[in-house]
Protein backbone atom coordinates (compact mmCIF):
# COMPACT_ATOMS: atom_id res chain seq x y z
CA UNK A 1 0.00 0.00 0.00
CA UNK A 2 3.11 2.17 0.07
CA UNK A 3 2.60 3.55 -3.46
CA UNK A 4 -0.98 4.55 -2.68
CA UNK A 5 0.24 6.49 0.34
CA UNK A 6 2.91 8.24 -1.74
CA UNK A 7 0.33 8.96 -4.44
CA UNK A 8 2.88 8.07 -7.12
CA UNK A 9 0.09 6.77 -9.34
CA UNK A 10 -2.20 9.72 -8.59
CA UNK A 11 -0.68 12.05 -11.16
CA UNK A 12 -4.15 13.43 -11.87
CA UNK A 13 -5.02 13.63 -8.16
CA UNK A 14 -7.18 10.52 -8.40
CA UNK A 15 -7.60 9.07 -4.91
CA UNK A 16 -9.89 6.13 -5.68
CA UNK A 17 -8.05 3.09 -4.30
CA UNK A 18 -9.29 0.80 -7.08
CA UNK A 19 -8.00 3.11 -9.80
CA UNK A 20 -4.64 3.42 -8.07
CA UNK A 21 -4.33 -0.36 -7.72
CA UNK A 22 -5.30 -0.76 -11.38
CA UNK A 23 -2.52 1.65 -12.34
CA UNK A 24 -0.09 -0.30 -10.19
CA UNK A 25 -1.16 -3.49 -11.93
CA UNK A 26 -0.28 -1.93 -15.27
CA UNK A 27 3.01 -0.27 -14.37
CA UNK A 28 4.39 -1.45 -11.02
CA UNK A 29 6.29 -4.53 -9.91
CA UNK A 30 3.85 -7.49 -9.72
CA UNK A 31 5.75 -9.07 -6.81
CA UNK A 32 5.12 -5.97 -4.72
CA UNK A 33 1.42 -5.99 -5.58
CA UNK A 34 1.06 -9.63 -4.61
CA UNK A 35 2.63 -8.84 -1.23
CA UNK A 36 0.47 -5.76 -0.61
CA UNK A 37 -2.92 -7.05 -1.78
CA UNK A 38 -4.77 -10.35 -1.71
CA UNK A 39 -5.29 -12.26 -4.93
CA UNK A 40 -9.04 -11.91 -4.51
CA UNK A 41 -8.76 -8.09 -4.35
CA UNK A 42 -6.49 -8.02 -7.42
CA UNK A 43 -8.81 -10.43 -9.27
CA UNK A 44 -11.80 -8.21 -8.51
CA UNK A 45 -10.02 -5.14 -9.88
CA UNK A 46 -8.71 -7.09 -12.87
CA UNK A 47 -12.22 -8.18 -13.82
CA UNK A 48 -13.66 -4.71 -13.29
CA UNK A 49 -11.01 -3.00 -15.48
CA UNK A 50 -10.38 -5.93 -17.84
CA UNK A 51 -11.03 -3.88 -20.98
CA UNK A 52 -8.39 -1.29 -20.00
CA UNK A 53 -5.49 -3.76 -19.91
CA UNK A 54 -3.42 -4.23 -23.04
CA UNK A 55 -3.09 -7.72 -24.50
CA UNK A 56 0.25 -8.45 -22.78
CA UNK A 57 -0.87 -7.33 -19.30
CA UNK A 58 -4.19 -9.11 -19.69
CA UNK A 59 -2.49 -12.43 -20.46
CA UNK A 60 -0.01 -11.96 -17.60
CA UNK A 61 -2.65 -11.23 -14.96
CA UNK A 62 -4.87 -14.07 -16.21
CA UNK A 63 -2.01 -16.48 -15.48
CA UNK A 64 -1.12 -14.95 -12.12
CA UNK A 65 -4.67 -14.67 -10.82
CA UNK A 66 -5.83 -18.00 -12.26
Amino acid sequence: MEMVKDNFFAWDRELNEEILIFRQMKWDDPKKLLKDYSKSKLREIFLKYYFKFDKKNRAFWKLILE
